[in-house]
């Protein structure tokens, strides 16, 4: 795959900007003028065409599944409110062909779950949410153990408080 020299120097570039962060926009663009420069001076190795595709593929699944994943309970509304006949859904809706994670690892077009592959993705909505819950729960307390620290050693910014 593409090397990790991408994210260390968007890491770099981040870094570079200081404290008050920078805009990801910018970010993304000084890292891809800084690709395309080492990638033409031949710097870097030109990637293989597989590792290409294979970024370029992965670059636009993920997102998507990743919004799909969250509009899914909006498509499941408006799927009963068409049950109520509150709205039109037909078999040919383009919704009903598109790909959603059923969150076991495969994908299924909405139009072809069936009973189990709700519920299923219910238990794996459940069991994510409660990782989700421990996860805020640690969350917060680490982020007032550091800022507790930072407070009481007058650190500004982490930096200050690891070097202390």
């Amino acid at each position: 795959m593409i090397d990790n020299w991408i994210i260390n120097f968007y890491d770099r570039t981040v870094s570079e900007a200081g404290t008050d962060g920078i805009k990801l926009a910018d970010a993304t663009s000084a890292t891809v003028e800084h690709v395309a420069r080492m990638l033409t001076t031949g710097e870097a190795d030109m990637p293989s065409v597989d590792d290409i595709a294979a970024a370029m593929v992965s670059a636009e699944i993920a997102p998507t599944r990743k919004v799909r994943r969250s509009a899914l309970p909006d498509e499941i509304d408006y799927l009963i409110a068409a049950l109520a006949d509150e709205t039109i859904l037909g078999r040919d809706d383009p919704r009903l062909a598109q790909a959603f994670p059923l969150g076991n690892g495969f994908d299924k077009t909405l139009g072809l779950w069936s009973p189990a592959d709700y519920v299923g993705a219910l238990a794996v909505r459940q069991v994510k949410a409660d990782e989700a819950s421990v996860a805020v729960e640690k969350f917060a307390a680490q982020v007032s153990a550091i800022t507790d620290a930072m407070r009481v050693r007058g650190a500004l910014i982490t930096f200050e408080l690891v070097t202390h």
